[in-house]
């Protein structure tokens, strides 16, 4: 089956102009989630779902469907059920494809959506029955039920695990392009892959990042490399907190040239050094007075080391020699005390790069530390090996500081400013975008009756009633009162109270994003059985049937909050659906079991026409036919006399709805009346033949005439003329 040319819908109700209402008027025309399709809003996400109440038969009308398709429940075993499509083809109920609806509870609009529509159209070709006014789609067939199982799946975006590719409700971005995630990848060309709601991927290039560097102590210049082979150098460092010239560097205090170093206090031409008063050069060393080379040495006063010598007063290393005290290496030469390299020297303890230097450890402006060291660049580390440099691309726009973000991109929501990401690194700012924030779901506490199941009885028959009410906590707490309550009309009177439930182990609630469920271990809390022996009641006057109704209601504390997918204690004020932490809970209901009570139908047959007397006698002493207690009895009811040449009876219960006709074909069908097949009805008193109930009035109907029903099976009795 083709689907078919879109056209407009029509139905036998036309306006021939538009609804108004006066201009003072507080009225609308109509709500918009009565309309079929379009803009709607609605309250929970509850809203959206289709429910089919238990124990619905024919047309589900339920007034908790606030988007209802037009869905029929199979009243039979062997029939189908059936789904009415407007005949626009694409809307059934109030539900339209394409419809946009507004939910208040998560603040955001759902568009409803079946993608794979006209395929499953055409897959439904040989359960259809086409008329001008709708389409019905039975499943009778493969293709049929696939085509109903569609429209009645509930599925929601972001709800129990349904995403954007295999939810019935979608989240309704708008139709201009955004970004919905992406993959970067620092590669030669710098690519940024950006995925958008359309479904469409663009790439950027050109995007940069630090691979690596070198600090040049010699220049004061950081080299730094990207992955496009780029490099940029920083220059303009004059002192360093923890840097190469610091006090510890190797022209600081300790270092080569310092107080301690090779030519300081303690270097190479230190008062310990090679030139020092105990160095090789020194009073007692290898060329001092007393050494092999001085006064006394070897070499003695004229020696090459000698007053004269090469190592003298007047030598290399004499007073004024290069090494003397006014030499290179003296107090006073340029790695001297107050030298180029000295205490007081430009890369002495307190000189430039020195420890008090400006670029010292202690300077204003060392590497060390935390520096911008350029624009938006910023360094850390101090240079050592367990704290190495490391350099961060930073957001350093020039855009206002209160221009906001228009539309949500990725984890960034709209109404963000510039000024709350100014500082950001480009790895903080692309871990927003492209991994957003996550919120939990929760699985909501739930109350259920055991033992009893909801089912139909004749009136006056016992049931033996044992029962108990049971509270899974799940996400919420424990369970600190369970009640069994029944009643008529509603549950409304405790026959159980259990304020200390008996509790036990259940499959725990699953973890999420990898972080333990603080709710579990879960737990089941049941309640003390009710036991006793119920007589089914019968209806009250003007009543069809009886119910007595019982249910469970409990009391639970509160949940405890979850984590979401960045390891954030989630701050949704406490409620009571999947999207919240798990309030506490008061009088939490489960759904009503219940036992209808009824009175069955009764049906025969007679050589000789039956009179109302001889109908009482054959039901009072069981020989009459039984109907099943599930039968409607206010509709139609379907009775296989299996007459041959015989008059026919059937008598049902006062208050259901008259019979008028009978039906087996076309031709063959007829309305009730004095001079018809059937008589209409004559009420008489009947009594059960099991002495579960006495003195109560039935509709009797009797054929005028003998009729043979063998050839045709059963036969319709209908609550309408034909």
């Amino acid at each position: 089956m083709a689907f078919p040319e879109y056209k407009n819908p029509v139905n036998s109700f036309t306006l021939t102009a538009p609804w108004t209402v006066e201009r003072d008027s507080v009225q609308g025309t109509n709500f918009s989630v009565l309309q079929t399709g379009g803009y709607m809003e609605v309250y929970t996400l509850d809203n959206l779902k289709f429910t089919i109440p238990n124990g619905t038969t024919g047309t589900v009308e339920y007034t908790g469907n606030s988007i209802p398709i037009n869905y029929a429940v199979r009243t039979l075993p062997f029939l189908p059920d059936q789904l009415a499509i407007n005949n626009d083809n694409i809307s059934s109920g109030r539900r339209r494809l394409g419809m946009l609806v507004y939910v208040h509870e998560t603040d955001q609009v759902y568009q409803y959506t079946i993608p794979n529509y006209e395929q499953l159209w055409d897959a439904a070709s040989g359960s259809t029955n086409i008329t001008p006014t709708q389409t019905t789609v039975s499943s009778s067939t493969p293709g049929g039920q696939s085509f109903i199982n569609a429209w009645l799946d509930n599925s929601i975006e972001g709800v129990s695990g349904a995403t954007s590719s295999n939810a019935r409700w979608k989240i309704f971005w708008g139709t201009d392009w955004q970004v919905t995630g992406g993959t970067i990848d620092y590669n030669p060309t710098g690519d940024l892959s950006l995925n958008s709601n359309s479904g469409n991927t663009v790439t950027i290039s050109g995007l940069k990042t630090i691979t690596g560097g070198t600090f040049f102590s010699g220049t004061s210049t950081l080299e730094l490399y990207n992955n496009l082979g780029d490099t940029i150098s920083v220059t303009g460092f004059t002192g360093g907190g923890g840097g190469t010239s610091g006090s510890s560097g190797s022209s600081g205090t300790s270092g080569t040239s310092g107080s301690s170093g090779s030519s300081g206090t303690s270097g190479t031409s230190g008062s310990s050094g090679t030139s020092g008063s105990s160095g090789s050069s020194g009073t007692s060393g290898t060329s001092g007075s007393s050494g092999s080379s001085g006064t006394s040495g070897t070499s003695g006063s004229s020696g090459t080391s000698g007053t004269s010598g090469s190592s003298g007063s007047s030598g290399t290393s004499g007073t004024s020699g290069s090494s003397g005290t006014s030499g290179t290496s003296g107090s006073s030469g340029s790695s001297g005390t107050s030298g180029t390299s000295g205490t007081s020297g430009s890369s002495g303890s307190s000189g430039t790069s020195g420890t008090s230097g400006s670029s010292g450890s202690s300077g204003t402006s060392g590497v060390g530390g935390e520096t911008v060291g350029g624009e938006g660049v910023r360094i850390i580390g101090s240079g050592t090996t367990s704290d190495p440099y490391t350099a961060d691309t930073i957001y350093n726009t020039n855009l206002s500081g209160d221009l906001e973000m228009n539309v949500k991109v990725g984890g960034i929501d709209a109404g963000t400013t510039v000024s709350d990401l100014t500082g950001k690194t480009l790895v903080d700012l692309f871990d927003d975008l492209l991994f957003p924030t996550v919120l939990p779901t929760y699985t909501i506490p739930e109350i259920q009756l055991q033992g009893l199941s909801s089912q139909t009885l004749e009136v006056g028959t016992t049931k033996s009633i044992l029962v108990n009410g049971y509270g899974d906590k799940n996400d919420a707490g424990d369970f600190t009162s369970i009640r069994v309550r029944t009643g008529t009309t509603t549950p409304n009177t405790d026959v159980v109270i259990d304020n200390s439930p008996t509790e036990s182990s259940i499959a725990n609630i699953p973890d999420q994003f990898g972080f333990t469920n603080p709710n579990n271990p879960n737990k089941r809390f049941s309640s003390t059985q009710l036991s006793y022996t119920l007589t089914i009641p019968g209806p009250t006057a003007g009543n069809t049937s009886s119910t007595v109704r019982y249910d469970a209601e409990g009391d639970c504390g509160a949940g405890i909050a979850k984590l979401d997918n960045k390891g954030n204690t989630d701050t949704r004020t406490a409620g009571t659906n999947e999207n919240t932490p798990q309030q506490a809970r008061t009088d939490l209901n489960s759904n009503d079991v219940t036992i209808t009570g009824v009175y069955p139908y009764w049906y025969g047959t007679s050589s000789t026409q039956p009179t109302i007397s001889t109908i009482q006698d054959a039901i009072s002493g069981g020989t009459a036919n039984k109907s099943s207690i599930t039968n409607n009895q206010d509709g139609t009811l379907t009775i296989t006399f299996n007459a041959d040449e015989e008059y026919c009876w059937f008598a049902h219960f006062e208050e259901y709805n008259t019979k008028q006709s009978y039906y087996v074909t076309d031709i063959n069908k007829e309305d009730f009346c004095s001079s018809c097949l059937f008589n209409t009805f004559v009420t008489g008193s009947i009594d059960s033949p099991n002495g579960y109930w006495s003195g109560v009035n039935y509709k009797i109907y009797i054929t005028n005439l003998r009729t043979t029903t063998t050839s045709f099976g059963s036969m319709q009795l209908r609550t309408t003329q034909v």
